[in-house]
């Protein structure tokens, strides 16, 4: 199975017309029979240093076999 943690940001830039084409885009790289699901958050990360950047447009995807 595959659970999906996207930004919620990334469904503002998205948009709902485009929902779809986000979730195939995951769902095509498990098998038909895995189950999927996921749900939109308000996390947040911290750099301590490195390359400035626009990071609450991510998503992190936990599989499990």
């Amino acid at each position: 199975g595959m659970i999906a943690f996207d930004c919620v940001a990334c469904r503002g830039v998205v948009g709902d017309e485009d929902l779809t084409s986000e979730i195939d885009a995951v769902v095509k790289h498990v098998p038909a029979s895995a189950a999927v699901g996921g749900f939109y958050t308000y996390g947040e990360i911290a750099r301590r240093g490195g390359n400035p950047g626009f990071h609450n447009q991510t998503m992190v995807v936990l599989a499990l076999q």
